[in-house]
């Protein structure tokens, strides 16, 4: 049973950015797994959403208006490896027994789900509040959750004739994206596991190999993120666009026409039509420890006290 406690406070200053590394995770969790370290610059840059409600990218609006607009409307005392959110406020995240919670807007809970087969679920993406993925690498596979965290769909890459994927994600029509490292390519595939479309070998057609960690579909585009070769962005029918100049980041979130990423700890903001990058201030008081994600009108703060959710 989730614990709820109903607060409000506010948070009153804002300062420059610095580094921030992510929750500490115990090493008997991991499972041998290293990809849950980019868990930390996913959700820190959930906390850019608030920089685009609240002024930051917002000419008309004072950002030193904005410093009394945050109130914590409760803290939810669980503990979680990990956690996301959809865009109708519900909330889901990994419990230390690898069990995945589904909570409501108001922080009471919901559904559970419980797989042990697979190991331990790295990546969590609500992007779909009726399509939930999770992403088990150490076997190599990908559930897909309905809104009731039933099991709507079943994806075992080594069956698929994939190896070694890192980077995979929803499609906007309920199938998934991957990256065959093996064969180069950006790959869609069916519910039923046949390969819808997929991009050119990327190796011929840009001359060098990549490796991406990380990938998602926004605004009828998918962006594929190497850290050491760039951004590189196709259409959804697997079309290569270009590669944007951002490296050295794992993760980022696309929000209004911008990209929004974490490099030499700082936070910045790349708009994806002027291609102007600028750096972004954040909320002072949070620790440097903590996972942060933003949906419409709220900020969720996942810290070794729990997760707490202000409203701004």
């Amino acid at each position: 049973m989730t614990k709820v406690k109903y607060l409000v406070s506010s948070q009153s200053t804002v300062r420059q950015s610095t580094v921030w590394s992510g929750a500490k995770i115990p090493n008997s969790c991991l499972a041998g797994r290293q990809a849950l370290r980019d868990h930390s610059s996913r959700w820190t840059l959930g906390l850019l959403f608030v920089l685009c409600f609240s002024g930051v990218f917002c000419q008309n609006i004072d950002s030193a208006k904005i410093e009394n607009q945050y109130q914590l409307l409760y803290q939810l005392d669980i503990e979680a490896l990990d956690f996301t959110t959809d865009k109708l406020q519900n909330i889901y995240y990994i419990s230390p027994e690898n069990e995945v919670v589904k909570l409501r807007p108001d922080g009471t809970e919901q559904f559970r789900y419980l797989n042990k087969t697979y190991g331990l679920p790295t990546y969590l993406d609500a992007t779909n509040p009726f399509n939930l993925l999770l992403f088990y690498p150490d076997y190599q596979n990908v559930i897909v959750l309905d809104r009731t965290m039933n099991l709507a769909a079943q994806f075992n890459l080594f069956q698929l004739g994939l190896f070694g994927l890192e980077a995979v994600g929803m499609a906007g029509d309920g199938n998934l994206w991957a990256y065959d490292p093996v064969n180069f390519r950006l790959k869609k595939i069916g519910r039923t596991g046949s390969v819808i479309l997929q991009s050119n070998d990327l190796s011929l057609e840009l001359n060098r190999s990549f490796q991406p960690v990380f990938l998602t579909e926004r605004d009828q585009q998918v962006f594929l993120n190497d850290p050491e070769q760039g951004i590189l962005v196709f259409d959804v029918f697997g079309k290569y666009l270009k590669t944007l100049p951002i490296l050295h980041t794992d993760h980022f979130q696309i929000v209004g026409g911008q990209l929004l990423f974490v490099a030499d700890g700082q936070m910045q903001s790349f708009h994806l039509q002027s291609l102007l990058q600028s750096p972004i201030k954040l909320p002072a008081g949070i620790s440097e420890n903590s996972k942060l994600r933003v949906e419409k009108e709220r900020l969720y703060v996942l810290d070794k006290e729990g997760l707490k959710v202000f409203r701004f």
